[in-house]
């Protein structure tokens, strides 16, 4: 019940976050380096799911499964995030 509860959170979460970013006004930031940003975004929820998913598994309390979980989620954000933005920059060319 309580994982049916917190993917129910998860999806609301996401397309609230969706809905803020492509209809808000953060929508010309986010956008203006989407090379990383888009990347970012979507490596830091898989973070998020692996990180929940692994602290499970571990059977670890609340306070310890929750930073495990943002902790991954930071890391795999700035890392994926980065490694896109490379990419694009080596196929593409640098963005001007």
């Amino acid at each position: 019940m309580e994982t049916l509860v917190g993917a129910l959170l998860m999806k609301t979460l996401l397309l609230l976050l969706i809905i803020a970013l492509l209809l808000g006004p953060l929508r010309r930031p986010y956008l203006r380096h989407a090379r990383f940003t888009v990347a970012a975004t979507l490596g830091g929820l898989a973070g998020l799911a692996l990180g929940g998913f692994l602290a499970a598994k571990a059977g670890l309390g609340s306070p310890f499964g929750g930073l495990l979980a943002i902790v991954l989620a930071a890391a795999l954000a700035v890392n994926i995030g980065q490694a896109c933005k490379e990419w694009f920059d080596r196929v593409f060319g640098p963005k001007e």
